[in-house]
């Protein structure tokens, strides 16, 4: 049986953390424009549900770190 690490935040595996990162940075950037996803109606602005999972992402010390190892 092969063990795969996981995180909190994701089932994904580590190597497409990087990406996540840059979709919740996308998600935060255009929340913070004023923009609305298909979830704010539901939650309310700036209390919706994938802004919330995007700003865990990005402010993530083991995220940032992996990411920072995909650019090496």
């Amino acid at each position: 049986m092969t063990i795969v690490e996981r995180h909190p935040l994701t089932i994904m595996p580590r190597s497409v953390w990087p990406a996540m990162l840059g979709n919740a940075r996308a998600t935060v950037a255009a929340h913070e424009g004023g923009e609305e996803c298909r979830l704010c109606p539901a939650y309310g602005r700036g209390r919706c549900a994938r802004l919330r999972w995007a700003r865990q992402m990005v402010a993530d010390p083991e995220m940032l770190a992996a990411e920072q190892a995909a650019r090496r």
